[in-house]
């Protein structure tokens, strides 16, 4: 019996490898949903919009856990998809898109709205699982100066960090297969 969703919104690249070698390792308890990896600015703003069409209906009956890369925007697709609020939810961020760097030298900024979805996912989501830890203590370190650009009032940085760091850990992508078993008990 499948218990395990996994979802990928950009199929491509360390994307794939890794939900690859996720299916592989739990297979038959997962099954795979995924999107094409091109256009990544598209993925990554309208990803939900299009997951929560392919996702099986009443998946509350079906699924326990729900893994994605941070490319989906979980707030999204659980508003979405209601019955998708009960599942476990752990999202792995292959990388932290607050600090992100800029496309071309003409931006000012990176985009808000990529940051912004990464952070109301990280605040949604059970288990927020980070590449590195450069990435985890980037993403924590820059919650502030990234959530001050908002225009007045401010949201609660303090509270915003402390609820994604008690949830947040490092799962390296392995570079030796063979241990990706030992680390799969999130889904125990």
């Amino acid at each position: 019996m499948s218990d395990i969703l996994l979802i990928e919104a950009f199929y491509d690249g360390s994307h794939r490898s890794l939900i690859d070698l996720l299916h592989q390792t739990l297979s038959p308890r997962s099954i795979l949903i995924t999107l094409p990896g091109t256009k990544w600015p598209w993925r990554a703003r309208c990803s939900s919009l299009i997951l929560s069409d392919l996702i099986p209906k009443n998946a509350n009956n079906s699924f326990k856990y729900l893994f994605s890369s941070s490319i989906v925007n979980l707030s999204e697709l659980i508003s979405l998809r209601i019955d998708l609020r009960s599942l476990k939810t752990i999202i792995y961020f292959h990388e932290n898109d607050l600090v992100y760097p800029k496309q071309n030298d003409n931006q000012e900024q990176r985009d808000f709205q990529y940051g912004y979805n990464q952070i109301l996912t990280a605040l949604v989501a059970d288990i927020c699982l980070f590449n590195s830890f450069y990435n985890l203590k980037t993403f924590l370190d820059k919650l502030g100066p990234f959530l001050n650009r908002i225009p007045s009032p401010k949201a609660n940085i303090q509270q915003i960090r402390q609820t994604i760091e008690s949830k947040s850990q490092v799962f390296y992508y392995p570079l030796n297969k063979s241990i990706l078993p030992i680390k799969v008990n999130y889904f125990i």
